[in-house]
């Protein structure tokens, strides 16, 4: 049987920031992050190692644990969640 905690790897830690912690460019990431990777990294112009390094910066400053190497899935929808709740998105 498993628990609430394994179910959902993407937890949000103990840290709360404000938007103004988000660079302009990661919320250009944040507002687009529903997107595949692929599809996100072309149409803001940048390689797929940048927009890795602004995805895993979002999910610290929103205080995110790292759900593992995809941002799809349940990591996504909590980065998502927690930015609607703080008003960022």
């Amino acid at each position: 049987m498993s628990s609430a905690k394994d179910s959902h790897p993407a937890r949000v830690t103990g840290q709360r920031r404000s938007i103004w912690d988000l660079t302009p460019r990661e919320l250009e990431v944040l507002h687009v992050l529903e997107l595949d990777r692929r599809t996100i990294a072309s149409r803001l112009g940048m390689s797929p190692g940048t927009l890795s390094q602004h995805i895993n910066n979002i999910f610290d400053k929103l205080g995110i644990e790292d759900p593992g190497p995809g941002v799809n899935g349940a990591g996504r929808d909590r980065a998502l969640q927690v930015a609607k709740e703080r008003g960022l998105l």
